[in-house]
């Protein structure tokens, strides 16, 4: 009453159809596929390689963003004429270099590393650049102040150095005036990890850190969308045709100086990188160990990161076309696919080119990212490759290879169905995330799934049924020539028997020697399924489950968040050092933080600036933020100003008009830093925006990070004043606070519309309801155990988490759709017909898939470190799920428990079987005693089948409802094949069906209970040729209601 079968059925019929067209015309489903495959491979000439860091990792709507709109709407950097480091709104072009003692020492305050600083310096500032034959050096295009290049003043400290060393003079953290220069230095800026004693005297300082910025912004720029596909000077008409479509104030000069400078800064980046490390490398310093970094580090590192799989994908596509090659073999050589195996790996290489190839047509760009998809669609396509031999395995050899191919698919399609359905829709899911490289990857991965499995129903199918028909003809699996079958070949060498014999003898094609059953399979049928179905073993897996689920739910309480940027990198890259130095040093004041006041207010009100005042003095309470002194606010600053020289200045500021007048004569010089921080209108006669600075300290952590921009817009909020905060890096940090919740939102919506898919193709609620517990518990126990292997929740991880939704469904969907199609009526004769049928398919797909990603876990860098892991734990978990506790839990609810209980029997039923079954025990070892009596007497032998030794009350029907028994030509019976062959040829065989006579049996009952037995007899070497039909007619008559014993006996 819980079935919603007509989904199953039309698919049924539907891929039933397919796979008498495929078998029919084969040719066809061959050579399309790879056209189309030729096609779209075509698209790659299109591609676009993404790698801009903020771009991809920093949410697309992300407050930061937003924040960084409004400021820069009201404070727009001017990199070439009034540069200020604190007030950037973009981390733009740049070079980095942080200093340590070589020596091992902790403190630069020495005149001899003074000294090398300033020749590092001296080579930095005359690094010379290239760039379309016109050679320049940073003095040329750095950021500057009025007419002067951006400069670390720290440097002129070389004046008052020996002093300082000597302990002649004192440097006062955290701001001090040279006494020879009247440099204001801010030590926090330049010195890190500073040792300063209770008088603010700097006793020592380990590490400096220099700067050299470039006037330019970084390629992307979200204000003004200039996106440069190619940093190459012959597209410089296009972009000036597009700007002066865009942008008419632009002139052709002005987009030619902005281009210019964009590549300029990006060759003077690579020319830095390379000579600073060069020095460092060759040992030019005696004293200092320099580590460097620079804008374009981060992207080019990740692009450098990703490539790094790119040599192992020929090595993956062999090992895995060889273990396919192998675990496809069998001992019959007609029947073994070893060349299926491999086209299976190739249906899949084909498919992922396919799909690349589309969506680069649709203009999606390309991410390194996408490069670990491969790894998984070839696994995928291996599954399926598996799954469909196993069906192809179950079909009878003596029928046509149309009908064989339509048995196929309809068995098989239905389940890949399910699998590639969640698998596709997982990834698409995966397109709701706020992140770009989540959706790049997803959608690449989601057509890949798409294709993949069109891929499989056509090409590979069409595979099949060309393999079908050499099989059909009696061909070698290899070699394609014509062989013997088994029993046609006792004359022939031991070596033709190993290697060349196979397939069936068109004389007899029920020969139990020419068709035995696949090894595997049956191990999987006779001794796993027979262990799950022995209650003790049942309790033990259960018992392992809940440990598992004990385990996962403490890995969940220790789930970290956040992307660290060293992971990003190799871990040789010389960006590491960098890293560790500047997380060591530099946290105790890493972040200078603007706060942006928009919107018209009268500043001269005291009920305004008392708002203003709160929300600063509430900002600088917070633990993220240093004391007031670090703070920089025109308007605390100003009205002290005013308030301390009111005598002098006789200054009015109660009025708007004389505040506004006031301030800018009085403050708002032009080489004032202020200057910047405040914004009139048109007229000038009104502030339409503020900004004041605050300084944040002792942040390091992702989780920190997190919490303090948490903490800080949550104060802006509480504001009536419609404040905000921003850093350049909150657009990175926004992503720490939305991974969890996205995630969440995510593995909870593709959980549901997996149970949906589950139940639509699964129609039977308590199968459905297994699947989605089986879903939860492999999500759970990813989501725990990656965080005990050292994985942190960010948004590769993320990546991994909603692909594992539909990974999670594919081992228990097989196992669970299998239990349903079953038409046994005990709960542990469907276990074993699953296990038979997928048990080998699923340990072959798991074990496939996992040696596919070795390749990841050999490249050896953090995001495809995070795909192995992840990946690995969902294929390893869902097979245990699907392999051991699925069946388990099935069995538990009784007989045909997932078809409704219709072939339930009541508990006089109960009763009057457990009665029977004692009677039958007890018949069963009379026959045994009479056998063995026999053996031992050699004449008569008696020949045991142990598929036909016994038939029960519930064996009966199925069997005379079974194709074999209805079918005209030849039906046969799975047995395994009996002993004593030699005998069975040389004499004749008697086949007794004996009733087991019980209280039920109607005195009526027709066939066998009226004749008391039923006998058949066969000469010398018939029984091969009609034995198994004739017991077969023999067993046609008995009632569905009783019990047989069958006893083959020769004489």
């Amino acid at each position: 009453m819980w079935h919603l079968t007509c989904v199953d059925h039309f698919l049924n019929r539907a891929f039933y159809k397919v796979g008498l067209y495929v078998g029919k015309h084969p040719g066809y489903f061959v050579i399309v596929p790879m056209l189309l495959a030729c096609i779209c491979f075509t698209g790659y000439q299109r591609i676009h390689y993404e790698i801009d860091p903020e771009y991809l990792f920093s949410p697309v709507n992300g407050p930061g963003k937003t924040e960084r709109a409004i400021v820069e709407q009201y404070f727009k950097v001017n990199y070439s004429h009034q540069f200020n480091l604190g007030r950037i709104t973009r981390p733009g072009r740049f070079g980095h270099v942080i200093v340590i003692p070589k020596d091992g020492g902790n403190n630069m305050l020495k005149s001899a590393i003074w000294q090398e600083l300033r020749e590092l310096d001296w080579l930095i500032r005359n690094v010379t650049a290239k760039y379309e034959d016109e050679e320049f050096t940073y003095d040329q295009i750095c950021a500057r102040w009025l007419d002067q290049c951006f400069t670390n003043d720290i440097l002129n400290l070389h004046h008052i150095i020996k002093e300082v060393e000597r302990r002649e003079l004192n440097l006062t953290f955290p701001v001090m005036f040279n006494p020879v220069t009247w440099d204001a230095h801010l030590f926090p800026v330049f010195f890190g990890g500073s040792v300063v004693n209770n008088d603010f005297i700097i006793e020592s300082a380990p590490s400096v850190q220099l700067a050299y910025f470039i006037t330019v912004d970084s390629p992307r720029q979200d204000a003004m969308k200039l996106n440069f596909r190619k940093e190459t000077k012959s597209r410089f008409n296009k972009i000036y045709i597009i700007f002066r479509l865009n942008f008419s104030c632009f002139t052709h000069a002005t987009v030619f100086s902005i281009f210019f400078r964009i590549l300029c800064g990006a060759a003077w980046e690579e020319a830095f990188l390379d000579v600073v490390g060069k020095a460092e490398d060759e040992g030019a310093f005696k004293h200092i160990s320099i580590a460097r970094f620079a804008s374009r580090t981060l992207e080019l590192e990740l692009e450098a990161n990703t490539k790094t799989i790119v040599p192992y994908f020929t090595s993956t596509f062999v090992i895995m076309a060889l273990f396919s090659v192998v675990t496809c073999m069998m001992t019959d050589w007609v029947r073994s696919k070893p060349w299926l195996g491999l086209l299976g790996n190739v249906s899949a290489a084909m498919a992922t080119v396919a799909a690349f190839g589309l969506c680069i047509y649709l203009g999606i760009d390309f991410i390194g990212l996408n490069l670990a998809a491969p790894f998984l669609m070839i696994g995928i396509g291996i599954d399926d490759t598996f799954v469909m031999l196993a069906a192809w395995r179950r079909t009878s050899i003596s029928k046509p290879v149309p009908e064989r191919m339509a048995a196929t698919l309809s068995e098989a399609a239905v389940s890949i169905t399910i699998t590639s359905l969640t698998d596709m829709i997982s990834f698409f899911i995966g397109i709701l995330s706020p992140f770009p490289s989540v959706q790049i990857f997803c959608i690449y991965s989601g057509f890949a799934v798409v294709f993949t499995f069109l891929f499989h129903i056509t090409f590979f199918s069409g595979c099949v049924a060309i393999s079908g028909y050499c099989e059909q003809r009696n061909l070698h699996s290899v070699i394609c020539c014509k062989v013997q079958p088994l029993s046609k070949s006792t004359h022939r060498s031991w070596l033709y028997r190993a290697l060349c014999s196979g397939g069936i003898d068109p004389d007899n094609p029920d020969n139990p020697i020419d068709n035995p059953e696949h090894g595997c399979m049956t191990w999987f049928r006779d001794y796993l399924a027979a262990a799950l179905n022995y209650s003790p073993v049942k309790a033990i897996i259960i018992l392992i489950f809940v440990c598992y689920l004990i385990g996962a739910l403490y890995g969940l309480t220790n789930l970290k968040e956040g992307l660290d940027r060293r992971k990003l990198s190799k871990e040789d890259s010389y960006s590491i050092a960098f890293y560790d130095r500047e997380d060591y040093y530099f946290r105790e004041f890493p972040y200078r933080i603007q706060v942006v006041i928009s919107g018209e207010y009268d500043y001269s009100d005291p009920v305004i600036q008392q708002q203003i005042e709160n929300l600063t003095s509430s900002l600088e309470a917070s633990k993220y933020i240093s004391a007031p002194v670090y703070t920089e606010s025109w308007l605390r600053s100003f009205i002290n100003y005013i308030t301390r020289n009111q005598e002098y200045l006789n200054a009015n500021i109660t009025d708007e008009h004389d505040f506004i007048k006031n301030l800018k004569e009085l403050w708002l010089f032009p080489n004032s830093a202020f200057s910047l921080d405040v914004k009139f209108d048109d007229t000038n006669e009104k502030i339409v925006a503020s900004r004041f600075l605050i300084q944040a300290v002792n942040v390091s952590g992702t989780n920190q990070e997190k919490d303090m921009v948490k903490e800080l817009r949550g104060l802006c909020a509480a504001s009536p004043l419609n404040a905000s905060v921003f850093h350049p890096y909150f657009v990175f940090f926004d992503q720490f606070e939305l991974v969890r919740p996205t995630s969440i939102q995510c593995m909870i919506f593709g959980a549901l519309v997996m149970m949906l898919i589950s139940f639509i193709f699964i129609p039977n609620i308590f199968c459905c309801l297994w699947v989605a517990f089986c879903i939860v518990s492999i999500e759970l126990g990813v989501a725990g155990y990656m965080a005990l292997w050292d994985v942190n929740l960010d948004s590769i991880s993320m990546i991994n988490l909603i692909m594992c939704i539909g990974f999670s469904v594919d081992f228990t969907a097989h196992i669970c759709y299998a239990y349903m199609r079953s038409k046994q009526p005990r709960a542990e004769d469907r276990v074993k017909e699953s296990l038979y049928s997928l048990g080998l398919p699923i340990v072959q797909g798991a074990a496939s898939t996992i040696l596919g990603l070795m390749a990841l876990l050999l490249a050896g860098t953090y995001i495809f470190l995070v795909f192995f892991k992840m990946v690995f734990l969902v294929i390893f978990i869902g097979a245990m799920h699907g392999m051991f506790l699925l069946p388990v839990l099935l069995s538990l609810f009784g007989p045909g428990i997932c078809n409704g209980g219709e072939n339930e029997p009541d508990e006089e039923e109960n009763t009057k079987n457990s009665t029977q079954e004692k009677e039958l025990q007890a018949s069963k070892l009379q026959l045994q005693q009479q056998q063995q009596q026999q053996q031992k007497q050699q004449s008569p032998y008696v020949i045991p089948l142990p598929h036909l030794v016994y038939y029960g009350p519930g064996d009966i029907k199925p069997l005379q409802d079974s194709p074999a028994m209805r079918g005209a030509t030849g039906p046969t019976v799975e047995s395994n094949p009996p002993r004593h062959v030699e005998e069975i040829h040389r004499r004749p065989v008697w086949i007794v069906a004996v009733p087991v006579r019980d209280r039920r049996t109607p005195a009526s009952s027709a066939g066998l209970s009226r004749r008391r037995n039923a006998t058949a007899r066969f000469g010398r070497g018939q029984w091969f040729a009609n034995g198994q039909r004739s017991l077969l007619r023999t067993l046609r008559c008995v009632s569905p209601l009783e019990s047989v014993t069958v006893r083959l006996q020769t004489q």
